[in-house]
């Protein structure tokens, strides 16, 4: 699964509960994690992240995503996507309805960086690559992988 973390400036938790109520498809059950679905199939799988988040970021994107938001977050929702699917449209039309109502910032499974909405929607570039490239990043890992010195490649035994 490939998971984003939404981080929230000033959200009011049940204004962030109404708006996943009415934007989701369904809900896995009270207090489980809202669904966002394509043809009833789960894609999206969005839960609040209430264990102390700060911990998980390492100093330095902390430090960046505080700045990009002016503040310390109050609040951070987690997206895993599942394996099914690319799940990358589905993910920017549901931060695209997100963060058009709350003040926020999005880091993924593949930079440091604190994404904004505009950023995200406008394509632009970290290190080479658009908001939640799973793909190119992997083509990269892949690539780098091939030119390391050294590194014995066991498909060619």
């Amino acid at each position: 699964m490939r998971s984003v973390f939404v981080y929230l400036k000033e959200p009011k938790t049940i204004e962030i509960v109404s708006l996943l109520d009415k934007i989701c498809s369904n809900r896995n059950g009270s207090g489980e994690a809202w669904l966002w679905s394509k043809n009833d199939d789960p894609v999206l799988y969005i839960e609040f992240y209430e264990e102390r988040f700060w911990d998980e970021i390492e100093p330095k994107e902390w430090k960046g995503l505080v700045k990009k938001l002016g503040s310390e977050p109050e609040l951070c929702v987690c997206v895993d996507v599942s394996g099914r699917h690319p799940g990358k449209d589905e993910m920017f039309n549901f931060l695209e309805q997100l963060l058009v109502k709350f003040d926020g910032v999005v880091l993924d499974d593949y930079t440091d960086y604190a994404w904004d909405i505009n950023e995200i929607l406008n394509g632009e570039l970290v290190k080479g690559h658009p908001f939640f490239d799973y793909v190119g990043w992997n083509d990269d890992q892949k690539e780098s992988l091939k030119l390391k010195p050294g590194r014995s490649n066991l498909n060619d035994r």
